[in-house]
């Protein structure tokens, strides 16, 4: 304690006699002493109470001693702020201090100091950093006190930026970027996925927060209307790209749910911090001068800009897409699409994809054809349910804006047939063939009919299901299947009045009911008839399926 007071002693005493003409080397000296002492004990009581010394001592308050404060303060930001930063994580006080030599320290310094502290963290960051050779587990990066650290330093940055006093803002911002890019891409590496969220949400808004503090300083300097947009624009973008795939604002289920609310099979939760994080992106971007239109001009002319502008670009739009897209967008943009749909912001593209449909924008065949081996797996894998129905959704809404009838029929058969290897997704687009049967009824043609009979209603000569047993069936997806396969022979019958499919004809209709319906029905009874529990009302399905199919088939006949 006897050197907490008499640190504060001097502190305080530098305070009161400070003035116009002292050396900073003097007014900051006791100060570095204090830093010193503070460092070398391990009682965090005690660092704990040297720092409420300080803050205490230091913080300006509006009186006369402020000129005396804010000139220990001016000079203390290369030695203090180094030595201070690994305090923060366990010492809050710590960041309060910092915060204050932020506001109040040689604006240049502060920077400066910033600046190889990001570097270093950088270092310890970067999975493929050059080392010297020699392995040493303290250089590894520790996430739970980088953390707090670099969102420490980038608030700091924040504040110290709009002080600078310097005449060009070019040399400033170019290294500002020569810091943080590397910074950005080199976090996802090194952070544990327990952390990914969190991290990702904290450095998109104070990246953002801090291109918005630089953009508003730069427009006092000289040369002013330079490259700075583009200095800011590519910090921006990188991290958009980077942490905004992480900051898990649920774009897809939501996007879906705005307009389908009575499909929400569970509320969505815990996506407001991410949506927040893209908002303040947006709005940074919007003051660099890229609006909405700016946003969908960069994903259709994807070859014209950097990959992260058009990925970020596509990122801030599937957060708040709006109603409106040229026709030939979904054409235009299938290259970042594509690149979002492959990488880690598969969220954001899906999302994209949602709303250009509801748009109403030109949807190809080839499109759909490419689209759909991307959205298959999702469905078949994804965690949410609501997102698993969203993507279903979207399967389902993209064949349906495919104009030919012919070509619709076609991407079906391409989910039905055989050899797509997600089962649950070929039961899946025979319920969305349906839907698609009651609200085209353009669809009702011979085509659906000869593409349907070979996929569906034929049984295979080898490996039949018709010879499992009730167990082994089980483990199959073909009890399932053969129900949603009788069920939609019903539903043909039903809406096809017309017959125009020629689903209907009495000769394929007997060949139908002999050489497929009356075997299944056959072999559902059976396996009904050992089944208990749960297998037994999957079975029981089967088998009202199969009776409605006959009485169908019966009424046609």
């Amino acid at each position: 304690m006897a050197d907490l007071a008499h640190v504060t002693k001097s502190l305080g005493d530098i305070v009161l006699t400070a003035g116009e003409g002292d050396e900073p080397v003097q007014l900051s000296a006791v100060l570095d002493s204090f830093s010193a002492a503070l460092l070398t004990s391990r009682d965090p009581v005690m660092r704990e109470a040297f720092l409420e010394a300080v803050l205490d001592v230091l913080k300006p308050v509006g009186d006369a001693a402020d000129k005396g404060r804010l000139a220990v303060l001016h000079d203390a930001s290369l030695t203090t702020i180094p030595p201070f930063l690994p305090l923060i994580p366990e010492q809050p006080l710590a960041r309060e201090f910092l915060n204050l030599l932020a506001q109040h320290g040689d604006a240049r310094e502060v920077v400066l100091a910033l600046n190889l502290a990001l570097a270093e963290i950088t270092e310890l960051a970067d999975p493929y950093a050059v080392s010297d050779g020699e392995s040493d587990d303290d250089d590894e990066i520790n996430w739970a006190s980088a953390q707090p650290q670099l969102e420490a330093m980038l608030d700091m940055y924040a504040a110290a930026v709009p002080r600078l006093t310097v005449k060009r803002s070019t040399p400033t911002l170019l290294a500002m970027q020569d810091v943080l890019v590397p910074l950005i891409k080199a976090v996802p590496g090194s952070a544990p996925p327990s952390i990914a969220v969190d991290l990702s949400r904290s450095i998109l808004l104070r990246s953002s927060t801090l291109v918005d503090a630089a953009w508003k300083w730069q427009a006092g300097t000289e040369d002013k209307g330079g490259e700075q947009n583009a200095v800011l624009t590519d910090i921006l973008h990188h991290a958009v790209m980077v942490f905004g795939p992480n900051v898990c604002a649920e774009l897809t289920p939501r996007q879906f749910l705005v307009a389908n609310p009575r499909f929400a099979l569970h509320e969505e939760e815990g996506w407001e911090g991410g949506q927040a994080a893209l908002d303040a992106a947006a709005s940074s971007c919007a003051a660099l001068g890229i609006d909405r239109a700016g946003l969908v001009e960069r994903i259709r002319s994807s070859s014209a800009v950097r990959p992260q502008s058009s990925i970020a670009s596509l990122l801030l739009l599937a957060s708040n897409p709006g109603t409106a897209f040229p026709a030939s967008t979904l054409e235009d943009a299938m290259p970042v699409i594509n690149i979002c749909l492959n990488g880690s912001a598969v969220d954001a593209g899906t999302a994209l994809l949602w709303a250009l449909v509801r748009a109403g924008v030109v949807v190809e065949y080839d499109q759909v054809t490419f689209l759909l081996e991307h959205i298959m797996p999702l469905i078949q894998l994804h965690q949410s349910p609501n997102t698993r129905l969203a993507l279903s959704k979207l399967l389902g809404a993209l064949i349906a804006a495919v104009k030919s009838p012919l070509h619709q029929i076609k991407l079906y058969e391409q989910i039905l047939e055989p050899i797509n290897p997600f089962d649950n997704i070929r039961v899946l687009a025979l319920s969305l063939l349906r839907e698609s049967l009651a609200t085209t009824p353009s669809l009702l043609c011979p085509a659906l009919t000869q593409t349907l009979t070979p996929l569906l209603y034929r049984l295979p000569q080898v490996d039949s299901p018709l010879e499992l047993s009730l167990p082994k069936v089980l483990e199959t997806f073909w009890p399932v299947w053969l129900a949603e396969s009788a069920n939609l022979v019903w539903f043909i019958l039903k809406v096809d009045g017309e017959n125009k499919s020629g689903f209907g004809d009495l000769t394929r209709l007997t060949g139908l009911r002999n050489l497929w319906l009356a075997p299944v029905a056959a072999k559902a009874k059976s396996w009904a008839a050992e089944a208990e529990g749960d297998a037994e009302m999957v079975l029981g399905r089967l088998v009202d399926a199969c009776a409605a199919a006959e009485a169908a088939i019966v009424k046609t006949a």
